[in-house]
């Protein structure tokens, strides 16, 4: 079904650029390459975030792995999530923890509780977008049901840990951990899309900053939770695009949508290049 709207969404997407080609030309994006390097940097930022979110989760269940080691860990598996299903980059992060001794029960129910977090700030921002009126219509209903997602996604942890491993007394602070990286993962994702769109219209307000945000937010979740669609590949875009129609031109919105992918993509495929090489350096363990 995910895939399915992916690629849906990707063909509808990709039609929308290709009536607005002529903003897309090679002279065009290399006079705006500068703000694409800026926000891939900030992208790099939340990755090193959520690799530390990782390290402190695995600290609180006392398997301490090093921060080195976890960088490897996460930037080699977040590759996976372009994978249709969107869920091998959970299995390729399990399966390298287990090889720093970090159990495969215990890295379950900590991507659990991880993605618990993510699911509660996504829906702690959406909803204050929402109240803000920066989202109008269906995006209404988006906190209501992510965050009923976290909050059976907690429930489950609950059960697993408490029958399984013991350390319930965990699971609070595990969860503020995970809620707190998240929370400023949201706000440089956002940052790195006000860049684009603000440079690009030349609206450097706080209103306008806050739209963005709130697409952003909106537009990440939908491609989130969506069952099966890689990376959230087409259905953010889309979303993104709809959530900001009529605040900007076309072309504007566009160029931030695709220019934002592509620092996704190009952000991940270093970070997997580096993974890989700190692996090679260090050894296999």
């Amino acid at each position: 079904m995910g895939i399915l709207l992916s690629i849906t969404s990707l063909i509808f997407f990709s039609f929308y650029l290709i009536e607005n080609k002529s903003y897309f030309s090679l002279n065009y994006i290399y006079s705006n390459y500068k703000i694409i390097i800026l926000s891939l940097f900030i992208y790099f930022i939340t990755i090193f975030i959520m690799i530390i979110s990782c390290k402190i989760i695995s600290d609180k269940f006392s398997y301490r792995i090093k921060f080195t080691h976890w960088s490897i860990i996460f930037m080699i598996s977040q590759i996976g999530k372009y994978i249709p299903g969107n869920v091998a980059h959970f299995f390729g992060r399990a399966y390298l923890a287990k090889k720093y001794g970090m159990p495969l029960e215990a890295s379950g129910i900590a991507i659990v509780l991880e993605q618990s977090g993510v699911l509660i700030a996504g829906a702690i921002l959406a909803g204050l977008a929402a109240t803000l009126g920066f989202v109008e219509g269906a995006s209404l209903r988006l906190p209501i049901v992510v965050g009923m997602a976290a909050i059976v996604a907690l429930a489950v942890s609950i059960l697993l840990v408490r029958k399984r491993l013991n350390i319930v007394s965990r699971l609070t602070g595990t969860l503020i951990c995970a809620l707190t990286c998240y929370l400023t993962v949201f706000v440089l994702l956002s940052a790195a899309n006000i860049v684009l769109i603000s440079a690009m219209s030349g609206d450097w307000s706080w209103p306008s900053a806050l739209r963005v945000a709130s697409a952003l937010v909106v537009s990440w979740l939908i491609g989130f939770v969506t069952p099966g669609a890689p990376a959230g590949l087409g259905l953010r875009e889309i979303s993104f695009f709809s959530l900001l129609s009529g605040a900007y031109p076309d072309s504007v919105i566009l160029f931030a949508a695709a220019g934002f992918r592509l620092v996704t993509i190009v952000g991940d495929a270093l970070a997997w290049l580096i993974g890989v090489s700190l692996s090679s350096l260090q050894g296999q363990p």
